[in-house]
Formats: structure tokens, C-alpha cells, sequence
């Protein structure tokens, strides 16, 4: 079984590759490939080259790729079997069955039902699971629903589409800017957690949990910037609360099965100080999580994700550990987001291996990527840009990954060496 992703997602970069080969799409003659071929010493390479000059294959996604450059050849070319993509979409599900290659990725049109927030919302009210007070926005004439409110565009994804108001005024300013219906919830305090969950037609399996960590607001409010994941050691929770949250997951994911939507997803939730839990929403995509729990046995129990989604969608017999609750695990691990606003990159940062060492950053070396696994103070970041390009927007640029937290698992926002690695790197 011959398995293609994108480098650029790096989901499948430190697979242990035991019952499928993997294989690594990059741009040719690219800083990508470069840390491909010289960092990570991978032998599988595809190289795709784009169809036309002046597009820049970092804001290309989606069906844009496959229509702006040659893939679809490369991958007849090596023989590929599977795609596996953050997301599909209509056009990559009637391209992937006229190429006969399986995408491993839920259904479009359950993934872009559950992705839209003010569908699941009235999905979690329906069904009883722990949410918070919420109300739809379907006039400029509303007023503000709850003393402190959250407002969501429904189809936004990160950060973008998520606003904070806690006055008539801020809260007229923001839905007077936005397209009309909207999603408004009362915001709640707490830890912001993610999880990300395996289902097919008969058991659920689910991850360790992950801290969404923010940048702070420079406009203020208690929202910030959406910047990465800190891993969460389960030892951090007691053991009574910890089972309170799996089993409050496993009912939600288990009511989301009855709905069809099967494969691999995420659910965000807050967790209050006085262990409240309150779901928000439901991610049916792969994340920014999903390379570090491929990688790291604790943070997924032993249970080969990749094995459960050949097993689901190519209907292979790979085995698997049984599902249990959320895996214990002392990971503490994190993963950054590198956001650029619009300019000319005429400075690149070589991607590959770092160690942070007395407070400073310095470029290693390794003969095996799996040696980075092993590094209690190692980084990897990965380089999407090449000097010279010229983007005309924000755009995410690179992704950082760290062997210990950058963050502050309380607040959420970063810690010491969270700043140094930040300051470096954007």
C-alpha cells in the first residue's frame, strides 16, 4: 500500500511506516525539497512543478493544487494507492475515483455540515452534550445576546472569523461588518482543548489532549491569536475528571458516528476551573495535532491511526490495539504556526533540525529524522517559502515542532522559550 501526502501538512513525516510506505509530495527546486532530500533524508520524493510562473505553491490548497500543477502524473507515475489530505472536497472525490486513488478523508458533505459552527451547535443541543448558551445572529437589528460574547462566522477555520464583544457597541461593530447568519455563544473561561478522535461503524478511539495556545490580542479581549498546541500530560488531571472528559467525548463522538461522519476528526472544548466541560466545535479534517500523535506512541495509545484509516477506507485488516479511554501520556511536546503578513521574503530561514541550548537557538544535524523524537530539546521547522516570492496576504508560512512546551499550559500564551523560538523564527 503506497501512501502520498504533502510534505508541506507534514502528517505523515516521522511515520514509522510499518505496513504502508509512505511517500513525500514536495515542489521541485524548492526550499521544501531541499529539506526533504538534505534534513530529513527522505527517499521517497515526489516532485510536482507548477503549470504556470508566478504562482506561489504556499497559497495554493485545496483543489488548487491539483489543478495548478502536474500531481495527477507524478502519482500514476510512482503508483500511488491513497491520498491522505486534510480535507476533500467534491472535485478531489470525482478526481480521486478517476484515478483510482483513495482519499483518507471523511465525506465532504458530512465534513462541510459538521464544520459549519451554527449546525453543530443545534447538533450538540440536539443531542444533549455539554455546550454553552448560544444564539443565531440573523439580523443587523440584534442586540447583544450575553454579557461577554463570543461570534463566529459558521465555515471559518483557526482563529480567522472569531470575534469577541462584551458591549453593545463592540458588539454592533463586529456584526455590522460580517455577513449575516452568525454564530453567538457565551463565552467561557476555562482551558481551551482539542482532541482528536478515529471512528468507524464500531469503536471510537481517541488521542491525548492538546492546549490550543494563542498569541494575546493586540486589540485586547480575552480571544487571542490562534498560534499552536501544547500537549497536556495526563497527570496534570485527576484521575476522576479525566475519565469525566473521555467519557463525555466518547458520547459526543458516538452520536456523530449515527450521523455518518466517520475517519478522523477533532473536537474543541473548554474546560472551566471547576471542571465544567462545554464542546465548541467539531474540526472533521485532520489538524495542526495530527502529526505529533502519528508520531509519538503515548499520544495515541499504541493504536496506529494510520492502520485504522487504511483499515476503514481501503478496507484492509492492519492490526490495531483496542480503543480504550484517553491514552496516558507525559508528552510535552508543542507545535507553532509561523503567520506572515503580506511582503517580499528576501530573508530565508534554512528549514530542518534545531536545539534550543542556554537560551539560544542553534542549527543541528541528524543522520535519522526518528533521532529528533529522542531529543529532549530539539525543534524541527519546516519552510514553506522560497526567497524571492511575494505574497499578498497573510499567510502561514511554516511550522515549528518542539520536544518540550513552548507555551503556558494555564494561560495559553507563550512562555519563555516560546518567545525566543517565536522571535527567531518569524
Amino acid at each position: 500500500m503506497k501512501v502520498a501526502y504533502f510534505l508541506r501538512s507534514l502528517d505523515l513525516t516521522f511515520s514509522q511506516e510499518k505496513a504502508y510506505e509512505v511517500y513525500h509530495i514536495c515542489l521541485e527546486d524548492s526550499e521544501e525539497i531541499r529539506i526533504a532530500q538534505t534534513e530529513l533524508h527522505l527517499t521517497n520524493v515526489i516532485p510536482i512543478k507548477l503549470k504556470k510562473n508566478g504562482i506561489n505553491f504556499s497559497e495554493l490548497k485545496g483543489d488548487a493544487v491539483f489543478k495548478n500543477s502536474n500531481i495527477g502524473e507524478q502519482l500514476k507515475k510512482y503508483r500511488i494507492n491513497c491520498l491522505f489530505l486534510r480535507n476533500s472536497t467534491k472535485y478531489l472525490q470525482e478526481w480521486s475515483k478517476k484515478n483510482s486513488i483513495t482519499i483518507l478523508s471523511p465525506s465532504h458533505l458530512l465534513a462541510e455540515k459538521f464544520e459549519d459552527k451554527i449546525y453543530f451547535d443545534s447538533f450538540l443541543k440536539k443531542i444533549g452534550a455539554p455546550s454553552a448558551r448560544s444564539a443565531v445572529i440573523e439580523s443587523k437589528k440584534n442586540l447583544l445576546p450575553f454579557t461577554q460574547t463570543v461570534i463566529q462566522v459558521p465555515r471559518s477555520t483557526g482563529g480567522e472569523g472569531t470575534f469577541f464583544a462584551d458591549s453593545e457597541n463592540s458588539f454592533q461593530k463586529i456584526i455590522g461588518k460580517l455577513e449575516l447568519p452568525l454564530l453567538a455563544r457565551e463565552y467561557k473561561k476555562g482551558l481551551a482543548i482539542g482532541v482528536s478522535f478515529f471512528v468507524d461503524q464500531k469503536n471510537v478511539h481517541l488521542s491525548a489532549l492538546n492546549r490550543q495556545c494563542f498569541l494575546k490580542n493586540p486589540n485586547g479581549g480575552p480571544l487571542g491569536l490562534f498560534i499552536g498546541i501544547q500537549w497536556m500530560p495526563s497527570e496534570i488531571f485527576p484521575k476522576d475528571l479525566y475519565d469525566k472528559i473521555a467519557r463525555e467525548l466518547i458520547k459526543t463522538a458516538e452520536k456523530i458516528r449515527r450521523e455518518g461522519l466517520l475517519g478522523m476528526f477533532n473536537l474543541d472544548f473548554v474546560l472551566s476551573e471547576n471542571g465544567q466541560i462545554f464542546i465548541l466545535e467539531c474540526n472533521p479534517r485532520i489538524t495542526a495535532a495530527t502529526p505529533q500523535i502519528i508520531a509519538v506512541d503515548e499520544l495515541h495509545g499504541k493504536t496506529d491511526f494510520m492502520c485504522l484509516l487504511l483499515n476503514h477506507f481501503c478496507q484492509k485488516d492492519y492490526p490495531v490495539a483496542k480503543p480504550g479511554l484517553l491514552p496516558e501520556s507525559s508528552f510535552k511536546g508543542s507545535q507553532m504556526s509561523m503567520e506572515l503578513p503580506a511582503h517580499k521574503i528576501t530573508k530565508l530561514i534554512p528549514g530542518g533540525f534545531f536545539a534550543l541550548k542556554g537560551g539560544k537557538i542553534v542549527k543541528i544535524k541528524l543522520a535519522d529524522r526518528f533521532d529528533f523524537l529522542k531529543l529532549e530539546n530539539g525543534l524541527f521547522f519546516h519552510n514553506e517559502t522560497n526567497k524571492g516570492e511575494n505574497y499578498k496576504k497573510t499567510i502561514t508560512v511554516g511550522t515549528v515542532f518542539a520536544n518540550f512546551p513552548m507555551y503556558d499550559i494555564r494561560t495559553g500564551f507563550l512562555n519563555e522559550n516560546g518567545k525566543i523560538i517565536y522571535d527567531f523564527f518569524h
